[in-house]
């Protein structure tokens, strides 16, 4: 059982620094390009999505909390009631955290606080090698939409 409660500003600044970086090397390997323009992208993409940080409307950026009150990860996602979807951009269990069901159970509780806000189903992408990730979506019934394919000649 977790719950979602909103970020302060430092929580977020301190997720902002993170996501700066662990996205663009995301970018980078995924786009097979340097880790200077995978900064370059991931800038400019979080840049426009959070343009007023933690007051960007639509974006909800949580602490994920346990039930003994530790904050076990964060969420980011962005609700659009008349879409009626909500787009996961971030979800991550802090390394202590991770294989113990917190990722499970903040999908869970993310589907209950969404449809609430409006949102009639969840999206998210996810990159091809997040192997555990993909495994986890998939036994929550989350489906394939797309993929995207490479093979280096």
């Amino acid at each position: 059982m977790v719950t979602l409660r909103p970020m302060t500003e430092a929580e977020y600044a301190q997720l902002r620094s993170y996501l700066d970086e662990d996205y663009a090397q995301e970018v980078a390997k995924a786009m097979a390009v340097s880790i200077e323009e995978g900064r370059a992208a991931a800038q400019k993409q979080l840049g426009e999505l959070l343009k007023d940080g933690l007051q960007s409307e639509g974006h909800y950026l949580w602490k994920i909390v346990a039930e003994d009150g530790a904050a076990v990860g964060d969420l980011w996602i962005l609700v659009e009631p008349a879409k009626g979807r909500a787009f996961i951009y971030f979800i991550g269990i802090d390394e202590p955290y991770r294989g113990k069901g917190y990722g499970r159970t903040t999908m869970q509780a993310l589907e209950a606080e969404v449809k609430s806000l409006g949102a009639q189903r969840v999206e998210l992408s996810v990159f091809g090698d997040n192997a555990a990730a993909i495994h986890l979506y998939q036994s929550l019934g989350y489906q394939v939409l797309g993929m995207g394919m490479r093979k280096p000649i």
